[in-house]
């Protein structure tokens, strides 16, 4: 055990205050991106042991600047600033333990530095925590404290936080049920251009459901959600300009977003394209390619899919 001597404080001390120049230095060259005059500076700050100055070696061993690429040395510096408390070493830490980088992947570690952020205020380290408790990913699945996680997150302002709370509030998860506040949370995270929350929102808008009806409202977070490319907007689109559903009728447009929709696997999607095809609605008529798309849904377990095959198949026969 080492004895903490009036002698060894003193020379800590000294190496932390010594450290900070070469900090300072290492900054002023990532100023003018000499990005091996920045490394120098760093790892002589770091070999005295500053957390901030292993933190950037880490992040420059990372991402190859002004040194080649080496995920195990990054590693190495990120948990070495991470053990002195630094929150976005203990951040980058737990990542890479999550993605197996310069790590065996290892996800009771992740959460141990995930939460560690987490406890010392980072909403992004909060809202992976709420994630692992939710999932049961490298701790015990819990909803009640996803659920305290995701608030402290929320409450921050992180998107993706307000999303998953949003979720709880909705399925009664961790917390009573209360479609209103699922709405305000979701509309919080659609608001800040979360994908998902906003097909979630156009839903609730156009369910009136925690929130009064509004079909207009419904048709923009929809279209919002479709241009971020989310194929469930795309297919509630879809079905609002093919049925001319709180919108004018066109046709064209449905079968632009279908097709959108269909591209990235929506099996319902897939359908309604395959019968505008079959039809010639928006599109030159194709029987042969509204019979590839039926086939392409039945194969992928769509019943409808399966149904309108078999229906065009027995035309033929």
């Amino acid at each position: 055990m080492i004895r903490m001597t009036a002698g060894l404080v003193v020379w800590l001390l000294c190496a932390y205050t010594n450290a900070e120049p070469l900090v300072d230095k290492g900054l002023e060259c990532l100023d003018r991106d000499d990005f091996q005059c920045a490394l120098a500076n760093f790892e002589s700050a770091a070999e005295q042991g500053n957390s901030k100055a292993h933190y950037v070696v880490g992040v420059m061993y990372r991402d190859g600047r002004g040194v080649k690429q080496d995920l195990s040395k990054a590693f190495e510096h990120f948990k070495r600033a991470a053990d002195q408390g630094n929150v976005p070493a203990q951040y980058s830490v737990a990542q890479m333990y999550i993605d197996g980088e310069g790590v065996k992947e290892d996800a009771a570690n992740a959460f141990k530095y995930f939460k560690l952020a987490a406890d010392q205020g980072d909403e992004t380290s909060q809202s992976y925590v709420g994630l692992m408790y939710l999932n049961g990913l490298g701790v015990k699945k819990n909803n009640f404290d996803a659920f305290d996680y995701f608030k402290r997150a929320a409450d921050q302002g992180e998107a993706k936080a307000q999303y998953n709370l949003g979720i709880m509030y909705a399925d009664g998860l961790g917390v009573r049920q209360d479609a209103s506040k699922s709405f305000e949370y979701l509309q919080l995270s659609a608001d800040q251009g979360d994908a998902d929350a906003q097909f979630l929102t156009g839903v609730m808008y156009r369910d009136g459901n925690g929130v009064e009806q509004d079909m207009g409202k419904a048709l923009e977070y929809f279209t919002l959600s479709a241009d971020q490319g989310n194929p469930n907007a795309q297919l509630e689109l879809g079905v609002m300009y093919a049925y001319g559903k709180s919108v004018k009728q066109d046709l064209s447009k449905a079968f632009e977003y279908y097709d959108s929709a269909s591209e990235q696997g929506n099996l319902t999607a897939k359908v309604h394209l395959g019968i505008l095809y079959e039809l010639g609605a928006g599109v030159d008529q194709d029987t042969s390619k509204a019979k590839a798309l039926f086939g392409e849904a039945c194969d992928n377990r769509s019943d409808d899919g399966c149904e309108q095959y078999r229906r065009l198949n027995g035309q033929e026969l």
